[in-house]
Protein backbone atom coordinates (compact mmCIF):
# COMPACT_ATOMS: atom_id res chain seq x y z
CA UNK A 1 0.00 0.00 0.00
CA UNK A 2 1.62 3.46 -0.80
CA UNK A 3 -0.30 7.30 -0.12
CA UNK A 4 -3.08 7.93 -2.56
CA UNK A 5 -4.35 11.24 -2.98
CA UNK A 6 -8.23 10.47 -3.51
CA UNK A 7 -9.22 14.03 -4.72
CA UNK A 8 -6.78 13.50 -7.61
CA UNK A 9 -7.53 9.75 -8.25
CA UNK A 10 -11.62 11.15 -8.48
CA UNK A 11 -9.89 13.86 -10.38
CA UNK A 12 -8.94 11.06 -13.17
CA UNK A 13 -11.73 8.64 -12.94
CA UNK A 14 -14.03 12.03 -14.09
CA UNK A 15 -11.66 12.83 -16.48
CA UNK A 16 -11.68 9.08 -17.70
CA UNK A 17 -15.54 8.62 -17.29
CA UNK A 18 -16.57 11.88 -18.80
CA UNK A 19 -16.68 11.32 -22.24
CA UNK A 20 -18.63 8.28 -21.83
CA UNK A 21 -21.12 10.62 -19.72
CA UNK A 22 -20.97 13.77 -21.97
CA UNK A 23 -22.11 11.19 -24.90
CA UNK A 24 -25.01 9.70 -23.07
CA UNK A 25 -26.19 13.14 -22.32
CA UNK A 26 -25.24 12.57 -18.63
CA UNK A 27 -23.98 15.40 -16.18
CA UNK A 28 -20.70 14.13 -14.22
CA UNK A 29 -19.85 16.68 -11.30
CA UNK A 30 -16.67 16.12 -9.08
CA UNK A 31 -17.03 17.69 -5.46
CA UNK A 32 -13.47 16.66 -3.31
CA UNK A 33 -12.04 18.41 -0.13
CA UNK A 34 -8.02 19.13 -0.47
CA UNK A 35 -5.64 16.80 1.10
CA UNK A 36 -7.24 14.11 1.51
CA UNK A 37 -5.32 10.61 1.19
CA UNK A 38 -5.60 7.21 2.41
CA UNK A 39 -2.58 3.70 2.76
CA UNK A 40 -4.01 1.69 -0.15
CA UNK A 41 -3.33 0.50 -3.51
CA UNK A 42 -4.03 3.02 -6.10
CA UNK A 43 -4.79 0.55 -9.15
CA UNK A 44 -7.35 -0.77 -6.86
CA UNK A 45 -8.87 1.60 -5.90
CA UNK A 46 -9.08 3.35 -8.90
CA UNK A 47 -11.00 0.10 -10.10
CA UNK A 48 -13.69 0.05 -7.69
CA UNK A 49 -14.27 3.84 -8.31
CA UNK A 50 -14.14 3.08 -11.88
CA UNK A 51 -16.82 0.38 -11.38
CA UNK A 52 -19.12 2.62 -9.27
CA UNK A 53 -18.80 5.53 -11.67
CA UNK A 54 -19.24 3.07 -14.78
CA UNK A 55 -22.67 1.08 -13.38
CA UNK A 56 -24.10 4.97 -12.77
CA UNK A 57 -23.30 6.10 -16.22
CA UNK A 58 -24.64 2.82 -17.70
CA UNK A 59 -28.18 2.89 -15.38
CA UNK A 60 -28.35 7.27 -15.19
CA UNK A 61 -30.81 8.14 -17.71
CA UNK A 62 -30.08 10.52 -20.76
CA UNK A 63 -30.25 14.67 -18.93
CA UNK A 64 -29.43 12.42 -15.59
CA UNK A 65 -27.30 13.59 -12.91
CA UNK A 66 -24.00 11.56 -11.67
CA UNK A 67 -22.26 12.77 -8.62
CA UNK A 68 -19.11 12.09 -7.31
CA UNK A 69 -17.48 13.70 -4.32
CA UNK A 70 -14.83 12.81 -1.63
CA UNK A 71 -14.55 14.13 1.96
CA UNK A 72 -13.69 13.15 5.53
CA UNK A 73 -15.93 10.82 7.22
CA UNK A 74 -14.79 11.80 10.46
CA UNK A 75 -12.65 10.27 13.27
CA UNK A 76 -10.06 10.03 10.50
CA UNK A 77 -12.47 8.15 8.03
CA UNK A 78 -12.89 9.68 4.28
CA UNK A 79 -15.66 9.24 2.24
CA UNK A 80 -15.99 8.56 -1.40
CA UNK A 81 -19.22 8.74 -3.16
CA UNK A 82 -21.31 7.88 -6.13
CA UNK A 83 -24.76 9.27 -6.28
CA UNK A 84 -27.08 9.17 -9.61
CA UNK A 85 -30.48 9.97 -10.34
CA UNK A 86 -31.23 6.52 -12.19
CA UNK A 87 -33.62 3.58 -11.04
CA UNK A 88 -31.53 2.93 -8.03
CA UNK A 89 -31.74 -0.36 -6.22
CA UNK A 90 -34.45 -1.63 -4.35
CA UNK A 91 -33.77 -1.27 -0.80
CA UNK A 92 -34.59 -5.57 -0.20
CA UNK A 93 -31.52 -6.31 -2.82
CA UNK A 94 -28.99 -3.50 -1.49
CA UNK A 95 -27.54 -6.56 0.57
CA UNK A 96 -27.70 -8.98 -2.79
CA UNK A 97 -25.94 -6.63 -4.90
CA UNK A 98 -22.29 -7.36 -3.91
CA UNK A 99 -22.69 -10.85 -4.10
CA UNK A 100 -20.86 -12.51 -7.23
CA UNK A 101 -23.17 -12.68 -10.43
CA UNK A 102 -26.01 -11.46 -8.84
CA UNK A 103 -28.17 -9.25 -11.05
CA UNK A 104 -31.28 -7.96 -10.13
CA UNK A 105 -34.38 -7.75 -11.98
CA UNK A 106 -33.89 -4.60 -13.30
CA UNK A 107 -30.29 -5.17 -14.46
CA UNK A 108 -30.37 -8.22 -16.10
CA UNK A 109 -30.87 -6.29 -19.75
CA UNK A 110 -27.90 -4.41 -19.69
CA UNK A 111 -24.19 -5.49 -19.67
CA UNK A 112 -22.73 -7.50 -16.99
CA UNK A 113 -21.74 -10.41 -15.02
CA UNK A 114 -23.07 -9.68 -11.65
CA UNK A 115 -19.62 -8.68 -10.67
CA UNK A 116 -18.54 -5.29 -10.46
CA UNK A 117 -20.56 -3.92 -7.29
CA UNK A 118 -18.82 -7.20 -5.65
CA UNK A 119 -15.52 -6.21 -6.64
CA UNK A 120 -15.68 -2.91 -5.25
CA UNK A 121 -17.22 -4.32 -1.95
CA UNK A 122 -13.78 -6.63 -1.92
CA UNK A 123 -11.73 -3.76 -2.61
CA UNK A 124 -13.05 -1.32 -0.13
CA UNK A 125 -12.87 -4.46 2.45
CA UNK A 126 -9.44 -5.23 1.74
CA UNK A 127 -8.17 -1.43 2.36
CA UNK A 128 -10.19 -1.97 5.93
CA UNK A 129 -13.26 -0.33 4.81
CA UNK A 130 -17.05 -1.06 4.39
CA UNK A 131 -19.31 0.16 1.30
CA UNK A 132 -22.88 1.34 1.76
CA UNK A 133 -25.49 1.67 -0.72
CA UNK A 134 -28.44 3.76 -0.05
CA UNK A 135 -31.32 5.77 -2.10
CA UNK A 136 -30.44 9.31 -3.48
CA UNK A 137 -34.32 9.76 -3.93
CA UNK A 138 -34.07 8.89 -6.78
CA UNK A 139 -31.01 6.67 -8.21
CA UNK A 140 -28.61 5.17 -5.94
CA UNK A 141 -26.08 6.75 -3.46
CA UNK A 142 -22.95 4.31 -3.23
CA UNK A 143 -20.49 5.53 -0.57
CA UNK A 144 -17.25 3.46 0.54
CA UNK A 145 -15.61 4.54 3.36
CA UNK A 146 -11.65 4.02 3.95
CA UNK A 147 -9.00 4.47 6.60
CA UNK A 148 -7.40 7.59 6.13
CA UNK A 149 -3.40 9.16 5.92
CA UNK A 150 -1.57 6.46 8.03
CA UNK A 151 -4.59 5.10 9.93
CA UNK A 152 -4.19 1.09 11.00
CA UNK A 153 -6.78 -1.31 9.01
CA UNK A 154 -9.69 -2.13 11.66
Amino acid sequence: FVTVDLPELAADMVELYGPSAEAKGVALTLDAAADLTAQGDPQLLAQALGNLIDNAVKYTPRGGTISLSVRPGGDGWQEVEVADNGPGIPAGERGRVTQRFYRSDAARGTGGAGLGLNLVDAVVRLHGGGLELGDNQPGLRACFRIPGGNMKKV
